[in-house]
């Protein structure tokens, strides 16, 4: 395939160089996510940005839940 070529750069988390663990329970969620868009009639073409502010709204709260079962 030529370079020209390239299709577009996937909207969708993709896994990072850190942890797999972390990885996998990012795309887990996804398939729901996605689903729960449809099912509320969520804007197809305003999806791919709904679905990266829930994946990060996810991890603040996987990081304060963190915090909070160490200092507790």
């Amino acid at each position: 395939m030529p370079r020209s070529a390239r299709p577009p750069a996937s909207p969708y988390p993709t896994r990072p160089s850190g942890s797999c663990r972390r990885w996998w329970h990012r795309r887990r969620p996804l398939a729901s996510i996605k689903r729960l868009l449809v099912r509320y009639k969520y804007p197809p073409d305003k999806q791919p940005e709904a679905i990266r502010l829930v994946l990060v709204q996810m991890e603040a709260l996987e990081q304060r839940s963190v915090v909070q079962r160490t200092a507790g």
